[in-house]
């Protein structure tokens, strides 16, 4: 009896695993997310950009101005706040800096370009489209402000 009770057993959890994974495949983007933000429209195979196309070009980094790639999920909690606190940071930057976002589920070539490995990460640019740095986790509204404004902080 044991045995037969292994069993079923056996068989609820593998239905279970096949149910949990064909849930997340076929699941649709929270509407809710990435609506505050402007979302990068990235260089792909389709418009024939090369797999060496530079990242800040890559990733449909504007010149003139600093910016703030964003990289998450939507099933992602803590980018969920990122994306909050990025709405309120473009209210007080306003037009003197871009912030876009990313999701890793979508552009997940894109995401392996820039060497994304945790969500969120935020990657900085400077005017000219030179990486100043990256962040990895929840950024506040003033820190997001700090460092678009000021220049991302180099470590010593």
């Amino acid at each position: 009896m044991k045995t037969k009770t292994r069993e079923i057993f056996i068989v609820v959890v593998l239905i279970a695993v096949a149910t949990a994974v064909w849930a997340v495949k076929n699941r649709t983007p929270n509407d809710d997310f990435g609506e505050r933000v402007q979302i990068a429209k990235p260089a792909t195979s389709e418009t024939g950009k090369s797999a060496d196309t530079p990242l800040a070009e890559a990733l449909g980094v504007p010149l003139g101005k600093p910016v703030m790639v964003d990289f998450g999920s939507s099933w992602c909690q803590p980018c969920k706040i990122m994306a909050a606190n990025m709405a309120e940071a473009e209210k007080i930057l306003g037009d003197k800096a871009v912030i876009l976002f990313i999701d890793t589920d979508a552009d997940r070539d894109l995401a392996i370009k820039a060497g994304i490995n945790i969500i969120p990460t935020q990657i900085f640019f400077d005017p000219q489209g030179n990486e100043a740095g990256r962040n990895i986790g929840v950024l506040t509204p003033e820190d997001i402000v700090k460092f678009l404004t000021d220049g991302f902080p180099v470590k010593s």
